[in-house]
């Protein structure tokens, strides 16, 4: 066969390279199977299938949350996926939206080892690939819906089209990466380093670089043009304290600059950045494990002896002067990021650092290299404990999806009511975002309020999958004294669903 022929002609890394691309995404394709989604997943997909149903995008619709101000190109990808997939039923539908990220993450391997084989060579790229492959916060946001596997691929995709001087190619992709996610703007001083990089002198950079901004602009601008009409701030619910703008419980107004001694933020990057769920040290605890102390002490020290090619990196006397720049112009604009992000929201999120894995990865693969060199006699010993501990991690993300998936199936019977006895049109009191998206109904928050806007009030005290769900005692006491009647009662899972008309 022409193809296999041609993959044993090609370079030994870039074969390598090949197999272990393959084996992570057929990694993400089998966890998709198990994986249901949560946290802000629910509210993305709730976007996309109110998007396929109704051909526009939300902005007050009660799906999960108040408003809808995200930049919508996941979504419309997701709903073109819901339509195409809707042909085979609505639980293919269902499935059909979960593809994306899978398909983007993947693609994003691909355009890695590119653009690393273009710095580095494919000897360092492959060893990059094995990093970034099985990287667990990259193999967790190839999997769940969330928009930054969507992000990130069109700002690799501007890299790597601005390498191969396709300057307008590139601006389009950055302008979808600014329709995907916002963060995607902090990659602009690698960019503009890369199209400097690549200009012979001043006045071509200069011209170059209009170009890019302008068509970037161009396709970016009719979003921010949209929330600055709708909600009176163009990048809502962010700089509210400049541009004011919609009230809402969403709006970024914290300042909390002391937040950025606080110790446990760097644990909660760490953490994520190993696939723990938002880095919280409880989630590890969240299922019932045996021997969970012990198990989580091994992970641990197997998380720091994955990471420590990328310490010898920085002992290199002749480290890259390549990958020294681009630590200056890729990863110090995000670590700012999560920076800000720590002072206005006091968190600090993992998921902000995935445009930056590339980079990490050529420091784990320059690092890892010099590993091999230094410990020749002993490669085969290096490369067992890697199988080893990316086995490890693989598995831990298997247990994990499965896990979660089998907690969120508990409920399904109370889904499968509510879609069944209910209309479609009907609203909920429903605390939290990933109701709205099981149920596939409008929600709102159980506030006293809403309840008397709302067909039904959905009321579980155990719902530990959404602490947002649960009534507070007050609230639970006020609802009970109204008599309302019972549509629909779970003794298994405690659901309780009253009928408030």
């Amino acid at each position: 066969m022409p193809l296999l022929k041609k993959f044993r002609e090609t370079d030994k890394y870039a074969r390598l390279s090949i197999i272990a691309i393959a084996l992570a995404i057929a990694i993400r394709l089998a966890l998709v199977f198990l994986y249901h989604s949560s946290g802000d997943g629910c509210w993305h997909l709730s976007i996309a299938r109110f998007m396929a149903g109704n051909l526009k995008i939300p902005l007050l619709e009660p799906l999960g949350r108040e408003v809808f101000w995200e930049p919508p190109f996941f979504h419309m990808i997701a709903s073109a996926f819901y339509k195409v997939f809707s042909i085979f039923g609505s639980g293919a539908a269902d499935f059909g939206m979960k593809l994306v990220s899978p398909l983007f993450g993947s693609l994003s391997l691909i355009l890695t080892f590119i653009i690393l084989d273009e710095f580095f060579g494919k000897k360092i790229a492959f060893y990059s690939i094995i990093f970034a492959a099985f990287l667990p916060i990259n193999i967790f946001y190839s999997v769940i819906s969330y928009t930054e596997s969507v992000m990130a691929f069109f700002v690799l995709l501007c890299i790597y089209l601005i390498m191969k001087n396709r300057h307008i190619l590139g601006s389009i992709a950055f302008g979808i990466s600014l329709l995907s996610k916002y963060n995607a703007v902090f990659s602009l001083p690698l960019i503009i380093y890369l199209v400097h990089r690549g200009s012979k002198t001043r006045k071509e950079f200069l011209r170059k670089f209009f170009v890019f901004g302008a068509i970037a602009v161009l396709i970016f601008s009719p979003w921010v043009i949209r929330n600055y009409i709708a909600l009176g701030n163009p990048l809502w619910p962010f700089f509210t304290s400049v541009f004011d703008g919609y009230e809402s419980a969403e709006t970024f107004k914290g300042s909390n600059i002391s937040s950025l001694l606080n110790i446990g933020n760097l644990s909660t990057l760490y953490l994520g950045i190993f696939g723990v769920p938002e880095g919280s040290y409880q989630n590890i605890f969240f299922f019932r494990i045996p021997f969970i102390e012990m198990l989580f002490a091994a992970w641990l020290l197997a998380t720091i002896l994955f990471l420590t090619p990328i310490l010898f990196y920085f002992k290199i006397k002749t480290a890259s002067s390549k990958a020294n720049m681009l630590i200056l112009v890729w990863l110090v604009p995000h670590v700012l990021l999560v920076i800000l992000y720590i002072i206005n929201t006091s968190i600090a999120y993992s998921r902000l650092l995935v445009p930056v894995v590339p980079l990490f990865s050529a420091l784990w693969g320059i690092g890892f290299s010099y590993t091999l060199n230094r410990l020749n006699k002993l490669k085969v010993m290096v490369f067992f404990i890697l199988a080893v501990l990316i086995t490890g991690f693989v598995a831990a993300e298997f247990v994990k999806t499965a896990l979660a998936s089998k907690a969120w199936n508990f409920y399904e019977e109370d889904f499968a009511w509510v879609k069944k006895s209910t209309n479609k049109d009907a609203v909920f009191a429903a605390g939290g975002q990933c109701l709205s998206y099981n149920l596939n109904r409008f929600t709102l928050n159980p506030t006293e309020e809403n309840i008397n806007n709302a067909d039904y009030i959905w009321v579980n005290q155990n719902f530990r999958l959404d602490m947002r769900s649960i009534l507070d005692e007050s609230s639970l006491k006020s609802l009970q004294s109204k008599n309302y009647r019972i549509a629909y009662l779970n003794k298994g899972t405690g659901t309780v669903i009253y009928a408030a008309r």
